[in-house]
């Protein structure tokens, strides 16, 4: 059985490693927009079963009725909370994923080779001409061998000895070292001052003239070594080049904020929600003020373009019977679109309303600044508002 192959994909798709966590970043916030609905669409089913759905006649409901509902919606709600865990575990491995750094910067001007030349060193002395040796002696020719039925070769005559080995010249003598020269200044190296000529060789005695199939001459004495001349002065250290340009900065790491709001604060129609602890911050596009947040755009080559950002909040408040509690995001005072959260409320007895939401979003052009909040949407007053909220600039 043979295995499975992927295909080509045409065209190539080329991604940075920065690109590809930020879209992966959206992604989980897209999926996090998604569970938001299913929650609310559940609200709905409850509201429906329980007469309370603004516009729709109540249907007839029994109490086994309302168990499966509660059942089901039950069910839902335990599978949405282990999506959401799963997406929280995904986003912590990619804040935690490292980002892409800047170049490195262009080679320093290499600075000029402005080193002296050293002096000469002196020529070492001629070394004097070994003797001529003596001339060997004619060694005795050998017999001729006889000659066989067939032409076979005679034998070889004896060899003559080898003559007497000429003595060996002596050795010239070493010539004297420079004296080293001073140590420049510290830069790049000069060039090397020329190396003193070194002292010609005396000359190799004749070698004795070797006897026909006799003994061999006696070999001449060798000239000795002339002197080494002296070694030139070291020259002078060229100056240090100038420093090389820096390069440019890498590119920043994702901005991220989260901040929280402790029970007890009441908030009336359209007044923002704010915020009054800081449980993370990161240094850069992102700061809290009194009424919200102030999100930065980017700044390219002089130009101010727009950013985007990622935000998600959950908010828990009381409130009277039959009335609902709502919340959404606003930037620059105009609500963003699909971040508006309703709570789900029974007409039993006052309760504790959780609503969970978010959006992603681009910022305007100008100003350099937006001002983002946190609303109450709905038409009453929410008192003992708990919140919290997580602001992340995506690109």
């Amino acid at each position: 059985m043979s295995q499975a192959n992927l295909p080509n994909i045409t065209p190539t798709i080329t991604l940075t490693r920065s690109d590809a966590i930020n879209m992966m970043m959206a992604a989980i916030a897209m999926e996090e927009l998604g569970l938001s609905h299913v929650i609310n669409a559940e609200g709905e089913k409850m509201q429906y079963a329980l007469g309370t759905l603004p516009g729709v006649t109540a249907p007839v409901v029994n109490i086994s009725n309302l168990q499966d509902i509660t059942e089901s919606v039950r069910n839902m709600l335990g599978e949405t909370v282990k999506s959401a865990w799963l997406q929280t575990s995904q986003l912590e491995s990619l804040l935690a994923a490292p980002v892409d750094y800047g170049g490195t910067g262009a080679s320093g001007v290499t600075g000029p080779d402005e080193g002296p030349q050293g002096p000469l060193g002196l020529q070492g002395e001629i070394g004097e001409t070994g003797d001529d040796g003596p001339s060997g002696t004619t060694g005795v020719s050998g017999l001729p061998g006889l000659i066989g039925p067939t032409g076979a070769t005679g034998a070889t005559g004896i060899t003559g000895a080898t003559g007497m080995t000429a003595l060996t010249g002596a050795t010239g003598l070493t010539g004297e070292t420079g004296a080293t020269g001073l140590t420049g200044l510290t830069g790049v190296t000069g060039e090397t001052g020329v190396t003193g000529l070194s002292g010609e060789t005396g000359a190799t005695g004749l070698t004795g003239l070797t006897g026909v199939t006799g003994e061999t001459g006696v070999t001449g004495l060798t000239g000795e070594t002339g002197a080494t001349g002296l070694t030139g002065l070291t020259g002078v250290t060229g100056e240090t080049g100038a420093t090389g340009v820096t390069g440019a900065t890498g590119v920043p790491g994702i901005d991220r904020w989260m901040s929280s709001l402790s029970a007890g604060i009441t908030v009336g129609p359209g007044g923002p929600i704010v915020f009054d602890t800081d449980d993370y911050t990161s240094v850069g596009a992102i700061s809290r003020n009194l009424g919200g947040f102030s999100l930065l755009n980017n700044e390219v080559d002089g130009a101010i373009v727009p950013a985007i950002y990622y935000v998600k909040y959950t908010a828990n408040a009381p409130t009277p019977t039959g009335e609902n509690m709502s919340v959404a995001l606003t930037l620059n005072g105009t609500i963003l679109p699909a971040s508006e959260a309703t709570s789900l409320h029974t007409a039993i007895a006052p309760t504790s309303n959780l609503v969970v939401g978010g959006s992603i979003f681009p910022t305007t052009n100008p100003p350099l600044a937006n001002q983002l909040n946190l609303i109450n949407s709905g038409a009453s007053s929410i008192t003992d508002v708990n919140a919290s909220i997580s602001i992340i600039k995506l690109v």
